[in-house]
C-alpha cells in the first residue's frame, strides 16, 4: 500500500529538520533518525524500541547525541563491551614504549590487566556498551565478591608402584598432584578489576562511543577505605627460619630476600636489576626510571650484608656479563611459597619484606622523609601505609615514652594513688 502524499510531505520534513521519526514495521517500533554524514551521504540510524512513547524519547535522545557528539556515538550503538575491549588491549595493553629513558606508552607488564580483563569480558562481553547501567555493575561487584577464589596446592606425588608383571617401575619423574582449596575473594581484588573497569569505560567515553560512563551515573562502587590493609612484617626469628629454608633447589631465592628486606625495593624492580646499575665502590644500588613504579629513578644503599649477598652471585657469574643480577625470568611465586612453608611461617608474601623494610628503617631512625625516597613513595599517604607497628616496635614505643615522662618528672602511678 503506497504511503499517502501527507504522510510522504509529514516525512521530508522530518528528515530535512532531524526531528527523525516514530514508525511500525512488521509488528515492530522503530524510533528513526536521518541526517548527513560526515563523508557527505546520508545515513539512516534506527532502534527497536518498546513503545511509541519510548520511540519518541529515543528520538530525542539520538538527535541530542548526534548534535553534542557527532556521527561516531550513533555508529557505536551496537558495539558490544568484548568489541571495545578488545580496542582498548589492542591500544592500551601494549608493551611499554619507551623514550628517552621514559614510559611514554603502554605498560612495563600488561600481564596482571589482561587477566583482570577475563572474568570482565564473561560477564559484560555480549551486553551493548551502552546499555550497561550502574545497577548492572553493583551485580557485577557482589557476584565477584560471592565468587570464591580457587587455589591449586601441589601434594606429595603417589610412591613407586610396581608393574602388574611384577618388576619394578622404571625411575620416572611423575606428574605432579594437585588439590583445590577455596578461599573469600577479598575487596581489595575485586576494586582491582572495577578499576579496570572504570577506565576502560572512561576510554570509551573519551572516544564518543557512550556519553556518559556508568560509572559516573550513580554512586561510587570503589572504596579504598574498606579494604583490608596488610600489616604483616616479619621478625628477627621469622626472618632466620625464611633463610635457613633457602637452600638446595631454593638457594637462588636468599640474596633476593635478603636484598628485598634491606632495601625495601619493589619485586619487579628486583627482578629487573641489572649489573651495571649495582656499583660495588660506593655500595649503591640505582633503580632506573623504566623500573619503577612512579617511573622516577632512585638510589638505594647496600647494607653489609647485601653487598655480601650480591658480590657471592657475581662470583658465580661470567666477568663481562651485564644481564639481569639474579638471573630470574619467570615468577618466584612456587619457590618462595615452598619456602615460607617449609620455614612454617603463616600469611607472609613476597611484597611484605618491602612492608618489613620500610618499618625498620622508621624504626632505625631514618626520617620519613629520607625514608620515601630509598622506597621510592611520591605520597605520604602511600607511604604511611607501609610503616606498620609490630610487637617489638611498640614495646620500644612505650620504653622510650616512660623515660621521657621519667625524664620530665611525671608522677607514677603507684605514686599518684598512693
Amino acid at each position: 500500500m503506497a504511503r499517502p502524499r501527507k504522510a510522504k510531505e509529514e516525512w521530508r520534513k522530518q528528515r530535512r529538520n532531524r526531528e527523525g521519526s516514530v514508525y511500525e514495521y512488521k509488528g515492530k517500533i522503530y524510533a528513526r533518525i536521518q541526517f548527513i554524514g560526515d563523508d557527505g551521504t546520508r545515513k539512516d540510524k534506527k532502534v527497536i524500541v518498546e513503545s511509541r512513547k519510548k520511540a519518541r524519547e529515543r528520538v530525542k535522545e539520538l538527535k541530542g547525541d548526534l548534535d553534542a557528539h557527532g556521527e561516531v556515538v550513533l555508529d557505536a550503538q551496537r558495539m558490544t563491551f568484548a568489541e571495545l575491549a578488545a580496542k582498548y588491549e589492542k591500544q592500551k595493553l601494549i608493551p611499554a614504549v619507551v623514550i628517552d629513558g621514559r614510559k611514554v606508552a603502554g605498560l612495563r607488564s600488561s600481564y596482571s590487566a589482561k587477566r583482570l580483563l577475563i572474568p570482565i569480558n564473561a560477564h559484560f562481553g555480549r551486553k551493548h556498551i551502552r546499555t550497561v547501567t550502574h545497577s548492572d555493575l553493583e551485580e557485577y561487584k557482589l557476584t565477584r565478591l560471592q565468587t570464591p577464589v580457587v587455589i591449586k596446592v601441589r601434594v606429595d606425588n603417589p610412591k613407586e608402584g610396581k608393574t602388574p608383571g611384577g618388576t619394578r617401575a622404571k625411575k620416572a619423574k611423575a606428574a605432579p598432584k594437585y588439590k583445590e582449596i577455596q578461599r573469600a575473594r577479598s575487596l581489595s581484588a575485586v576494586n582491582r578489576e572495577l578499576e579496570l573497569l572504570r577506565t576502560i569505560f572512561n576510554y570509551a567515553e573519551h572516544n564518543d562511543w557512550i556519553v556518559k560512563s556508568p560509572f559516573r551515573r550513580g554512586a561510587s562502587l570503589i572504596s579504598k577505605a574498606s579494604e583490608r590493609r596488610r600489616e604483616r612484617v616479619l621478625t628477627l626469628e621469622e626472618e632466620t627460619r625464611l633463610l635457613d629454608a633457602c637452600t638446595g633447589k631454593r638457594s637462588h631465592l636468599k640474596p633476593l630476600i635478603i636484598t628485598a628486606l634491606d632495601t625495601g625495593m619493589r619485586r619487579g624492580e628486583l627482578l629487573k636489576l641489572v649489573w651495571p646499575d649495582v656499583d660495588f665502590g660506593l655500595d649503591l644500588i640505582r633503580v632506573r626510571a623504566t623500573n619503577t613504579k612512579t617511573e622516577r629513578p632512585r638510589t638505594v644503599g647496600m647494607t653489609p650484608r647485601v653487598r655480601e649477598a650480591l658480590l657471592a652471585v657475581r662470583q658465580d657469574a661470567p666477568i663481562e656479563y651485564t644481564g639481569i643480577v639474579f638471573g630470574i625470568k619467570d615468577t618466584i611465586k612456587n619457590g618462595f611459597r615452598s619456602a615460607v612453608e617449609a620455614a612454617q611461617i603463616e600469611d607472609f608474601r613476597f611484597h611484605d619484606c618491602r612492608h618489613t623494610a620500610i618499618t625498620r628503617m622508621i624504626q632505625a631512625g631514618i626520617p620519613a622523609t629520607e625514608t620515601m625516597k630509598i622506597s621510592g613513595h611520591s605520597q605520604f599517604v602511600t607511604f604511611a601505609r607501609y610503616v606498620n607497628i609490630n610487637e617489638q616496635a611498640a614495646r620500644t614505643g612505650a620504653q622510650r615514652l616512660a623515660e621521657y615522662m621519667a625524664g620530665a618528672g611525671v608522677t607514677k602511678a603507684s605514686e599518684a594513688i598512693n
